[in-house]
């Protein structure tokens, strides 16, 4: 039998990676931009700004700058940047994974192996990959999983911390999903018989760390959270338990429009859950260091996992998905960690994890076809509004989303502005939410009565008796007067882009 060495597994693993995650998510290499993505594509392109202040994650829009360096508007060097970073990452846990020490060495090998191939898979990770803007969240994993792949090592304390310290504080400007990794550092330098000045040393030093970076949070950008994360700071401190219970459900099960479904999906995990680690304890009685190492995992995902709780993770939809990336490296890790300790025989190991990761690609699939769709109404608008040949164009209930795959829901006037579009020209009659094209079983109707037309929710268009009609929003707002001669209206029916005239 061959053995590799060190340096082959790791090219092997990496390679492995790379192209396993080029497969799955090959079909989104011809998506184009989507909502946000358009916001920085203006800073960098019109405006020629790519330190944005007022979030202070300038990593996106530097990423973005490389990508647009590389292949201009075209969107495909956007999403090769993100399936590396995935690979990338992908590697990283393993490394980690083989630096947590628990199991002798080639046990703890074939840990960090099952490690790797759970996150590989791990089915809530599309929006991180798929959706360039959120390529923030991979970007800040990958920090992090440096920082604690530097802590693990053998270097002298004071190189240890000063690296993972850098390394950690660029993170935070790609995300804030990384802001407590110092806690699941302290969490992990713990030793039973350590003496407690060790430990408060590493407390002091990642308590200042924290405390730094909020300070130049508020010098660089004035506040220390901005109207995006407002609601976090005043929302009722009673809602967390439901956050934090949604949040955890959310991390195992992929979102149900249905809530009493959900509840019940997640009762059946937590029972089974339960009982997995009655099973657990009971074979660890007299293995205390396992145990131990176990709930340092268990810790450190509680930790990542409260970000997410702060923000929320839908759970009728994949939006906000991008905030479990880093937790899932700790869940992934406590998954491998019941899978080699439980079972013991390996086929019957295998069995399991070729079926995790099955129903694992095909909800991964099923989350990449959504934002396929979203990409392709997104180049349909603007096919439109490229051959419109001089008229005018009126868009009615422009999707903000399609079931978590965002479209429009910002940035869509700087979209038009990214290519050289008149702004003039494009009037927008509503941004249709989810929550309205719910209430529409089939497409939406165009109702005609006394010389108006009303096209569901909120947009009306008024005959005015002399060829044109004035097009009103929501409470009557008057938005626009069209000549059928001059201009062009759009609709969206809830399945495809209709011409009313």
């Amino acid at each position: 039998m061959v053995r590799l060495g060190t340096a082959s597994k790791n090219i092997l693993v990496f390679t492995g990676s790379l192209l396993f995650s080029m497969l799955l998510y090959y079909p989104v290499l011809n998506n184009t931009f989507l909502s946000d993505d358009y916001d920085s594509l203006y800073r960098i392109t019109i405006r020629k700004d790519i330190l944005f202040k007022d979030f202070l994650r300038p990593l996106i829009d530097l990423s973005f700058y490389l990508n647009y360096s590389l292949s201009g508007l075209n969107a495909i060097s956007f999403y090769i940047f993100n399936i590396l970073i995935h690979a990338v990452n992908v590697w990283l846990l393993y490394r980690v994974a083989l630096r947590f020490e628990i199991f002798d060495k080639r046990t703890q090998a074939t840990f960090a192996g099952i490690v790797a191939l759970l996150f590989l898979v791990y089915p809530f990770h599309s929006e991180s990959i798929v959706w360039l803007s959120a390529r923030l969240s991979s970007l800040a994993c990958l920090c992090a999983l440096i920082a604690l792949h530097v802590m693990l090592g053998n270097w002298q304390p004071w190189k240890k911390r000063l690296v993972a310290f850098i390394v950690y504080f660029i993170g935070l400007h790609a995300y804030e999903s990384i802001l407590l990794l110092p806690l699941i550092i302290i969490a992990w330098q713990w030793r039973k018989g350590q003496p407690w000045k060790k430990l408060m040393v590493e407390g002091v030093f990642w308590g200042a760390a924290i405390l730094l970076y909020l300070v130049w949070r508020l010098l660089i950008s004035g506040v220390v959270y901005n109207n995006y994360s407002e609601h976090v700071v005043n929302n009722q401190l009673i809602k967390y338990l439901s956050l934090g219970l949604k949040t955890l459900g959310r991390s195992v099960l992929p979102p149900q429009e249905n809530s009493q479904r959900m509840v019940v999906l997640f009762s059946v995990v937590t029972v089974a859950i339960g009982l997995v680690h009655y099973l657990l304890f009971r074979k660890m009685r007299a293995a205390t260091t396992e145990g131990y190492r176990y709930l340092q995992l268990g810790i450190a995902f509680l930790i990542a996992i409260l970000i997410p709780v702060l923000f929320g993770v839908s759970t009728r939809t994949t939006e906000g998905d991008r905030l479990l990336y880093f937790p899932s490296c700790f869940l992934c890790m406590m998954l491998g960690f019941l899978m080699m300790v439980l079972i013991r025989k390996s086929s019957y190991r295998w069995g399991i994890i070729i079926l995790l990761s099955a129903g694992a690609i095909y909800l991964t699939i099923a989350n990449n076809k959504r934002w396929e769709q979203a990409s392709g109404l997104v180049e349909e608008v603007h096919e439109k509004i490229q051959q419109a040949n001089g008229k005018k164009i009126v868009l009615i209930n422009l999707p903000e989303e399609m079931e978590g795959a965002f479209v429009f829901r910002n940035g869509f006037y700087n979209s038009l502005l990214v290519y050289g579009v008149d702004t003039a020209s494009v009037t927008v009659s509503h941004y249709l939410k989810r929550t309205e094209y719910l209430t529409i079983k089939d497409t939406i109707p165009v109702n005609k009565e006394n010389g108006r037309v009303f096209i569901y929710p909120a947009t009306y268009l008024i005959d005015n008796q002399n060829g044109s009609f004035e097009v009103r929003g929501g409470q009557n707002e008057y938005l626009a007067t069209v000549k059928k001669d001059d201009n062009i209206i759009y609709y969206w029916n809830n399945r495809e882009l209709v011409k009313l005239f």
